[in-house]
């Protein structure tokens, strides 16, 4: 090599080298600029013949190799990135250009290149990725999406077609964490972004959010028909269950929200908003199923939001308030016990039942201090009462718990202190709940209910019968009474299928040494058959319909 050639290539910034034409890539050469690479010095690589193999992370050793082999057997320029390990276990980047060499006569002689340190390059791509990828599926994040659906809308204007959005959010996810563990939600969370991936196409782009949510941008939609195949085949993907670290399998699905763009969507965030919606309105109505967004279901979330914030006032303002509904027996007439109602005198509406309202304070949380103000106004009223109408069985006061109440983590201590604030005898408080409630995550439930059993109060189940409960679940259970829905009462009398449930319902009571509550008990009839079948209390508007305290009052006293 002469002097000005070796000059120059021990001068620039690139590791020169020389190999042979063989496997092994036996090094004949390589510059001095390696020592500053790697921390070898050329005499220690030369003395190891096959370093540049040798060194290559144990990672790419595999495609260095494949890549060679290829450039070996077609005679054509290599160009491959890849990573090597230097003398003090650094991971160095290095992007390696080699041409063949060929004599006078056309034969190969060796390959000759250089290596381009690209680690600063390298760490930068994996920052800017950080930046816009999520960390667990690799999936796009927000940022990037957004991005993306910009230059989306850009297009659509410019090319005159459209664009479709899918908001995803898989289905009770919190319960695989709380059940499996957060091993297994991740686990899921991967699988779920792999699956979705196999659902698009390459120009596609599927995001993850965060949490549970997905979302998917579908460029040059000619119709919301494709948008709707692309979620057909998500939930026929889903079904297959994974598998939990431990073995057992994992079920998911997912609610899908979808939009179309049209000339009215001027941002980003108005597209990822209605399929936001959508995806709501499709968890709404039963989950695993998704739903098109359409102009109707905006105005039904203005009203959420309205409502919400009149909610928020209706707290501060004091506007909520007890009504309540008789438990009688049905041999005295004796008021036992009595529920508590909440309704909500609205400004402008009037008096509102919960069912105008309920859904939303669930929502939003709201559910959370309103039902801790209705427990905490129960107890007090009940306190008042049992001082002014003392007997013998002191009078219960009944109270519902929603789903959202008794999964809080502070519920136990919540109730505790009321009743401890309002001086009242615990046993004489009792907690109504609907089967939905402990079916969830029976574990956690044995928990609650335990340690609400703990505190001295009764435990109700309310509208038995209309869920999924079974003996093994009863028997877990510290309950005290099952209330018999409504509707089974309605069918006494007149239909054999009703009534055959109540007797089923009674004896099972009267096996586990329950009690047994009626509910929406409206005739005479209706009351003495029940009593004929075993059950011996009840409510309905055959007794009285729900009052305020005031004109529920003489009731409670005459029968003291």
């Amino acid at each position: 090599m002469d002097k000005i050639y070796r000059a120059l290539i021990e001068h620039i910034p690139v590791v020169t080298y020389i190999t042979a034409f063989d496997e092994r890539a036996t090094l004949h050469y390589v510059s001095p600029q390696i020592e500053d690479l790697l921390g070898y010095t050329p005499e220690e690589w030369l003395a190891e013949p096959d370093a540049m193999l040798s060194s290559v992370h144990a990672d790419d050793r595999a495609r260095v190799l494949a890549a060679k082999a290829r450039s070996d057997a077609i005679l054509e320029p290599v160009s491959l990135e890849y990573r090597l390990i230097a003398r003090d276990g650094r991971v160095v980047w290095v992007r390696n250009e080699g041409v063949v060499v060929r004599d006078e006569d056309g034969k190969v002689q060796t390959w000759q290149g250089f290596l381009l340190d690209i680690t600063a390059q390298r760490d930068l791509e994996a920052q800017a990725r950080q930046a816009f990828h999520d960390a667990l599926t690799g999936l796009p994040n927000r940022a990037l999406f957004m991005d993306r659906l910009q230059h989306a809308l850009a297009r659509r204007t410019e090319e005159n077609n459209h664009c479709a959005v899918l908001f995803l959010d898989l289905d009770r996810f919190k319960a695989v964490n709380d059940t499996f563990g957060h091993e297994a939600g991740d686990r899921l969370l991967f699988e779920v972004g792999s699956r979705l991936r196999e659902c698009l196409r390459p120009e596609d782009t599927l995001a993850r959010l965060g949490g549970d949510e997905f979302t998917i941008l579908l460029g040059n939609c000619q119709d919301v028909r494709e948008p709707v195949q692309v979620a057909e085949r998500i939930g026929k993907a889903l079904e297959a269950p994974t598998q939990a670290p431990d073995g057992r399998q994992i079920f998911t699905s997912a609610s899908i929200g979808i939009v179309l763009s049209t000339p009215a969507h001027k941002t980003p965030q108005d597209l990822l908003r209605e399929a936001d919606i959508a995806m709501y309105r499709a968890k709404d109505r039963g989950r695993a199923r998704f739903e098109v967004f359409d102009a109707s279901m905006n105005a039904n979330v203005m009203q959420s939001l309205e409502l919400e914030s009149q909610l928020r006032l209706a707290l501060a303002r004091d506007e909520f308030e007890l009504y309540y509904m008789p438990k009688v027996e049905f041999a005295t007439g004796n008021v036992t016990a009595i529920e508590a109602l909440l309704r909500w005198q609205h400004p402008t509406r009037g008096v509102l039942p919960p069912a105008e309202f309920i859904a939303v304070a669930e929502e939003t949380g709201l559910i959370l201090p309103i039902e801790r103000w209705v427990l905490r106004q129960a107890c007090r009223l009940l306190r008042r009462l049992q001082i002014a109408y003392p007997r013998a069985a002191p009078l219960k006061m009944c109270v519902n718990l929603s789903v959202g109440q008794f999964r809080k983590a502070s519920l136990v201590e919540e109730i505790a202190g009321i009743m401890r604030e309002t001086e009242i005898d615990p046993s004489t408080l009792v907690l109504e709940f609907v089967e939905r409630v402990i079916q969830e995550d029976a574990q956690a439930s044995t928990n609650t209910l335990t340690a609400l059993k703990e505190l001295g109060v009764q435990l109700a189940v309310d509208g038995f019968g209309t869920g999924y409960s079974n003996l093994r679940d009863l028997k877990r259970y510290p309950l005290d009474i099952l209330k018999i829905d409504k509707s089974f009462v309605a069918g006494l009398g007149h239909d054999g299928e009703g009534t055959a449930i109540v007797q089923a319902i009674i004896r099972l009571a009267d096996a586990l040494q329950l009690q047994t509550i009626a509910e929406g008990v409206e005739t005479n009839e209706q009351m003495m058959q029940l009593r004929a079948l075993g059950c011996q209390r009840g409510q309905g508007y055959y007794f009285a319909s729900p009052s305020t305290y005031e004109d529920l009052e003489p009731l409670i006293a005459l029968t003291s």
